[in-house]
């Protein structure tokens, strides 16, 4: 099956692989989790915010919905459309007296004229910006005049519309002093925000329990009051008009009418300076912790075992060493017997090479033997057959023996020379021939000069079943050029090669006798014909070039593969 993830090779690395495959899900799931309990925190924070600002501005809050409430009060108390202008003075007069931190009771109709009110006078607000705004939607609404005509200093005022029916009729106002709404003790608890103040629903300012300079620096930066209205309580973050980054919360005092303000500093807030980074960069660690522990364990009690035991086969594979060192009894079972395996297994590798040793030698030696004996009876054949020459008395008998003996002669420099081969399982076929060439030119010859041998040889290995026969070609060879070679220069040329891959190419290149010579010494043809059988012997084919002054034989063979032969136990 075609493997689709390619895999690294080291067993640390794909330990690493796996545990990181196995820990991704569990990674995962920690993230969300995490995820969701910041996401829990943020939100408990939020309310916890919400709920300290509940606490900081509930001091506004009680007086902003008693003076709503007392505004709705004395609309249903007071006849302020049918009743006469002093008595109705008196009545918000008495009012005011009972409730001395209001600053101006009064009513205006929906002229813009207050004949009654705490003023004692007649006022006009027929002209004030927010007049006609309210006769156009008549709705509670809170205000603030820094330099009220009513009162003659700053306040809040509140303003309930009055209707008879569904007719609007004017407005009952009551004002109140900024300093007293702003500076009025919470009920609630102790909260202190950076910044609270109130703000109606146009977005002014109403009152701060900091200086109003102060406030201003305080307010969100690029964000309008107005745009702060909402229907319930919520939090957000921005900087100030100082650039610096603080939590905001909006609490609805009354909700469309007035709202609180109030701001909180980031450090001071607990569950905001807990580390967020810590929602992913715990399970990193983790995960890393975990790779630690698993390659410190993988690289201690398995990877150092194998590299152990990798050193000690290396060992035993360059120099046959058998292993000394034993592993630690720290190691794992496993390892230790690995080990112990191993040292088996090496024991009885070097006792079964020592035995095939001692068997090939054996081997080796017997054959040396058979061809040392082969090399003693063709030298005795040929001196028998010297015996046979010296007795004979035709000259043509003579002749035919000595051509028989000096190819007995030939064999047994073959055989003479594969006794001296050190390794008979493969030849030197190069080296063989060299050999050759040495004990033909140490016989001498039979022509007055002496015959010059050059050769080529390259360095090819062959089975002694190619070996012979090459080694019988080239025999013949020589004994014909050295014996019947002439000329004013005899020489011999020998070329051992790979003309191409697989294919050994034999060249033997002589000069040639005199022709009267030749033709009498050579007219049985007896040479050409071992040259041809030798060449089949040896699966080659044979080709005699001849020329008027050189003799060449060229022969070109396929090289047996080795095989490797089978153990005989």
């Amino acid at each position: 099956m075609k493997q689709i993830l390619s895999l690294p090779n080291g067993l640390t690395a794909r330990v690493v692989f796996f545990l990181t495959l196995a820990l991704l899900p569990l990674g995962i799931i920690g993230v969300v989790q995490n995820q969701q309990l910041l996401e829990q925190v943020q939100t408990r924070s939020e309310l916890s915010l919400l709920a300290m600002t509940e606490q900081a501005v509930s001091g506004e809050k009680e007086v902003i919905l008693e003076t709503f409430g007392a505004a709705q009060a004395i609309g249903g108390l007071i006849d302020f459309r049918n009743m006469d202008v002093d008595l109705c003075r008196d009545a918000v007069n008495a009012y005011l007296a009972k409730n001395p931190t209001f600053a101006f009771v009064g009513f205006t109709d929906v002229t813009g004229i207050s004949a009654c009110s705490t003023a004692n006078r007649t006022l006009d607000f027929s002209s004030f910006p927010n007049f006609a705004a309210s006769i156009e939607s008549p709705r509670p609404m809170m205000t603030v005049n820094l330099d009220a005509p009513g009162s003659r200093q700053s306040v809040l005022i509140v303003t309930e519309p009055l209707f008879e029916g569904d007719t609007l009729i004017g407005f009952v106002s009551i004002s109140l002093p900024v300093g007293d709404v702003g500076n009025k003790d919470d009920f609630l608890g102790n909260a202190e925000p950076e910044l609270l103040i109130t703000f109606n629903s146009v977005g002014d300012l109403l009152s701060s329990e900091q200086t109003r300079e102060d406030a201003n620096e305080n307010l969100p930066k690029d964000i309008l009051l107005s745009e702060l209205v909402r229907e319930s309580a919520e939090t957000f973050v921005s900087e100030n008009q100082l650039g610096e980054e603080l939590i905001y919360t909006v609490v609805p005092i009354t909700p469309g009418v007035v709202y609180a303000l109030a701001a909180w500093n980031r450090s001071k807030i607990v569950a905001q300076a807990a580390p967020q980074y810590l929602n992913i960069g715990l399970p990193i660690l983790m995960w890393l912790a975990s790779l630690t522990v698993v390659w410190f364990v993988v690289d201690r009690f398995v990877i150092a075992g194998v590299r152990s035991l990798h050193a000690m086969m290396q060992r035993f594979a360059d120099n046959r060493k058998l292993p000394t060192v034993r592993p630690p009894v720290t190691a794992p079972v496993e390892l230790r017997q690995l080990h112990e395996g191993f040292s088996v297994l090496a024991e009885s590798v070097l006792r079964d090479e020592a035995e095939l040793e001692n068997r090939v030698h054996e081997k080796s030696v017997l054959l040396k033997e058979v061809h040392h004996r082969v090399k003693n009876n063709l030298q005795i054949v040929s001196s028998i057959m010297n015996m046979q020459i010296r007795k004979a008395h035709m000259a043509e008998t003579k002749q035919a023996l000595r051509q028989v003996q000096d190819r007995i002669m030939g064999l047994s420099g073959v055989h003479r020379t594969l006794y001296q081969v050190e390794n008979l399982n493969e030849v030197d076929a190069g080296r063989l021939i060299k050999q050759i060439v040495d004990q033909t030119q140490a016989m001498g010859n039979s022509t007055q000069k002496p015959t010059q041998i050059t050769t080529d040889l390259a360095r090819i290995r062959l089975f002694p079943d190619q070996a012979v026969p090459l080694s019988m070609l080239v025999a013949e060879c020589l004994t014909n050029a050295v014996k019947y070679g002439g000329g004013r220069d005899p020489r011999v040329h020998i070329t051992l090669e790979i003309s191409e891959p697989g294919i050994a190419r034999l060249e033997i290149e002589n000069t040639k006798p005199q022709k009267e010579r030749a033709r009498d010494e050579n007219s049985s043809g007896l040479g050409q014909q071992l040259i041809r059988a030798f060449g089949l012997q040896l699966n080659a084919t044979t080709d005699i070039q001849e020329t008027d002054e050189t003799y060449r034989v060229i022969a070109s063979f396929k090289i047996e593969e080795f095989r490797q032969e089978p153990l005989e136990y």
